[in-house]
């Protein structure tokens, strides 16, 4: 009985180490799984972070190409602008020198009729007494041309009358 009792404490102590080893061995497999799974967390929480830090950084490059792409713009704008200012100015400058020309060309038409204005004041005696000269003399010449169509034309003239004269002689 004791070989039996000694058989059977042993194989209960032998099922008793083969628990244990199994769950010795199942605590390993599941501390080995549970390390799995804590390996396979970091490299997803890892993978995360990265991607993450990716998408930080490729969010960074665009907004640097977005604030370059704005700088861009400013600059042409502000270069739009001022050429668009420079265009305002020289048409500007061009409208003052046509008004400049334009003062001229009324201050030399104004000096030129004041000039025949003054020419012709000086004039205007002159002419004056050259109308009336003209005048006399075509009243003249119309006088002049009347007497001599009168005289060609007109009937001969009988002889005068005898006149007697103080000395009694007869005198035509």
């Amino acid at each position: 009985a004791a070989a039996r009792a000694r058989a059977e404490a042993e194989s209960v102590y032998v099922a008793e180490a083969q628990r244990r080893a199994d769950a010795e061995k199942r605590a390993t497999e599941a501390a080995n799984s549970r390390r799995n799974a804590e390996e396979r967390a970091t490299a997803t929480e890892l993978a995360k972070a990265e991607a993450q830090e990716e998408a930080a950084a490729q969010a960074r490059l665009r907004a640097d190409a977005e604030e370059r792409h704005h700088q861009q713009e400013c600059a042409r704008l502000e270069a739009a602008e001022r050429a668009l200012h420079a265009t305002a100015e020289r048409v500007r400058a061009e409208q003052q020198a046509h008004a400049f020309e334009l003062s001229a060309l009324e201050a030399r038409d104004a000096a030129a009729s004041a000039e025949r204005g003054e020419r012709e004041l000086r004039m205007a005696h002159l002419r004056k007494r050259l109308m009336r000269r003209a005048t006399a003399a075509l009243i003249a010449l119309g006088a002049f041309a009347i007497a001599l169509v009168a005289w060609n034309y007109a009937p001969p003239r009988a002889a005068p009358a005898p006149v007697f004269q103080l000395d009694r002689t007869l005198r035509m």
